[in-house]
């Protein structure tokens, strides 16, 4: 049987929450959650009963893997002040999808360090089963993947070892559907509050779109709308309507003319 590694997680955001709960109610024994600060601690410690801690000076020094979930640009200091703590034979691996595992490079000699990915967005108010959740490995150290695959499997049914390099290209998708389709969504709701309409009848047509991309995975067959059908008459009449609201009008008009191009390169 293969020894499941024990893990510490550092950080207490949305992101640390979700990995805090799923590791604890899996095989893999959680040691400590730390963060610099209190906050975000007392959540954790009330739902997992995980050790928590916010001193530098209590680390948990015995574990197998730190994962570090912090903000992008805090993942390299972060990294810096734990290395000189923890075994020399432990590994040290970051969440971020866009930052490259060189970010953790040169910090020590023969540093074992690498990328665990959760690709999900995150929120601490709703639950998540990283089960079904696809968690991208990123190392140059066989022996590191092989380590972070084990505790990958234990909380993911999909674990992918994916390059460095097209990790990061692969953030720039989840980016335009999460990031990008959730502002249009504001745009929607936030044009139905100005002109007195419900936001919850477009709740149906919303559904209705993600579940085609689903069932076919092709987004491109499902394309409609008066872009694609070259319905100018309607294209008008919108821009004409949007005349009220000029932060989004540029917008309508990029997106109609990006659909019309698009479709008129590959038919």
């Amino acid at each position: 049987m293969v020894r499941l590694p024990t893990v510490v997680i550092i950080g207490a955001g949305n992101l640390a929450y979700h990995l805090a709960l799923n590791i604890h109610q899996s095989q893999v024994k959680l040691l400590q959650v730390y963060n610099r600060s209190r906050r975000g601690l007392s959540k954790i410690k009330k739902n997992t009963g995980v050790e928590t801690s916010s001193s530098l000076n209590k680390l948990n020094r015995g574990a197998d893997i730190y994962i570090i979930a912090v903000s992008d640009d805090a993942i390299r200091e972060t990294a810096s002040a734990i290395t000189h703590l923890i075994s020399k034979d432990a590994i040290i691996a970051h969440t971020s999808g866009s930052v490259s595992i060189d970010v953790l490079n040169n910090l020590r000699a023969e540093l074992c360090y690498g990328a665990f990915y959760p690709l999900q967005s995150f929120k601490k108010e709703r639950d998540i089963d990283l089960r079904k959740v696809p968690i991208f490995l990123s190392s140059h150290q066989p022996k590191t993947l092989k380590q972070l695959s084990v505790v990958a499997r234990e909380i993911s049914d999909k674990v992918v070892i994916i390059p460095d390099e097209e990790r990061s290209k692969l953030h720039i998708p989840a980016v335009y559907v999460n990031n990008f389709v959730n502002h249009m969504y504001t745009i929607a709701s936030d044009y139905c509050t100005k002109e007195n309409l419900q936001i919850d009848h477009l709740y149906p047509l919303m559904k209705e779109t993600l579940e085609r991309i689903f069932d076919n995975n092709k987004p491109q067959d499902m394309q409609t709308g008066p872009a694609i059908r070259g319905d100018k008459a309607t294209i008008r009449n919108h821009k004409k309507l949007l005349k009220d609201h000029p932060d989004q009008l540029p917008l309508y008009h990029y997106l109609t003319k990006a659909i019309t191009r698009y479709y008129d390169e590959n038919n």
